[in-house]
């Protein structure tokens, strides 16, 4: 189900629209600049969190930063901290509505 932002504890603003990114491996657009990545869940405008269809693995999500990196840290220390408060957020909403083991 979607999320609100201020249930991840987080206030949700604009995204970058993906398709944007000029970013290139061999001929191919860089899969998660060039579309969303999976169904938007919640997003700012830094990163978004997207719920990935596999049904081998349910509530598996990722966080996606809006501008292309190759690594998480490349990011800078405070936008490394913020990736990970929002991974934390995430995890705690998957753990809270899946109960796994």
């Amino acid at each position: 189900p979607t999320r609100r932002s201020s249930d991840l504890g987080f206030r949700c603003n604009s995204v970058r629209i993906p398709g944007e990114c000029s970013v290139t491996v061999g001929n191919q657009a860089c899969e998660l600049c060039a579309s969303a990545g999976g169904v938007v869940l919640w997003r700012s405008d830094l990163c978004r969190v997207v719920r990935v269809d596999d049904p081998s693995y349910p509530g598996f999500c990722r966080v996606i930063w809006n501008d292309h990196i190759r690594e998480m840290t490349d990011l800078d220390a405070t936008h490394q901290i913020v990736l990970m408060r929002v991974v934390f957020a995430v995890e705690a909403m998957v753990r809270r509505l899946f109960a796994p083991d």
